[in-house]
């Protein structure tokens, strides 16, 4: 039995069990991280991890996906199905790794999913408001590590929303998701929840009233953080790929 699943019904009621289950989630973060909603007023979308890894949390010797692994933990050519071993993460991204902050810490460690972020919200009145989590290096957020204080080295970067390419401008986060993809949401005075679908998603944000006043510094301007950066990649429910 792995530490998650035997700690889980220590901790947790049953509704955190299953939603952790489904989304790759350990129970008591899903929980951490609804307290921190409440506290701040906030909403999180966050990606559903694979369920696999959550067998690996915790573990000496394994830790969070970090930016710049391209292999999958689904691929069980990489390992076993939930974790990616060390052993076969590209020497060049091993370099890439050891640049890190944090390098050090990840080195010839196994890995298991991170947490992707979607994209994150304060609720105000009248609606949800967009928070930057990718923001420009000159004013950089603590937004991610205040996440992380909660969970632990969880999310290893911003949201998927908010994936701005600063050479170009252009929105980069429309090939790193697919229409079936599925979510978490976790939001301040309501119950966490399992969604899937980007149409469904992109419906959520219509409903809920989103809406951005920001911009990122792109060369002598600025490029606006519009809700919906896909344009009109996803405006059909996708078929189930069950």
């Amino acid at each position: 039995m792995s530490i998650v699943d035997g700690l889980e019904p220590l901790l947790c009621g049953t509704g955190d069990i299953a939603l952790g289950k489904r989304v790759g989630m350990p129970a008591w973060e899903i929980r951490m991280l609804k307290e921190h909603c409440d506290e701040e007023g906030l909403v999180l979308i966050i990606r559903a991890s694979n369920p696999e890894s959550r067998k690996y949390m915790y573990k000496r010797g394994y830790v969070a996906k970090p930016v710049g692994v391209s292999a999958k933990t689904s691929v069980t050519s990489n390992g076993p199905s939930g974790v990616i071993l060390a052993k076969h993460i590209k020497l060049k991204e091993r370099a890439g790794i050891a640049s890190q902050d944090l390098g050090a810490y990840i080195a010839n460690k196994n890995l298991y999913s991170d947490y992707d972020l979607m994209s994150a919200w304060k609720i105000v009145p009248g609606g949800l408001k967009k928070i930057n989590t990718n923001p420009d290096p000159a004013s950089e957020s603590d937004f991610i590590y205040e996440l992380n204080s909660d969970v632990g080295l969880r999310f290893m970067h911003g949201g998927n929303d908010d994936y701005y390419d600063p050479k170009t401008g252009v929105f980069k986060g429309v090939n790193t998701v697919d229409g079936n993809q599925a979510f978490v949401v976790i939001g301040a005075y309501d119950v966490p929840f399992y969604m899937r679908g980007m149409f469904n998603l992109k419906t959520y944000y219509e409903r809920r009233k989103c809406f951005s006043d920001l911009t990122f510094k792109f060369q002598s301007g600025r490029v606006a953080m519009v809700v919906w950066p896909y344009g009109n990649s996803f405006d059909q429910p996708a078929r189930s790929s069950k």
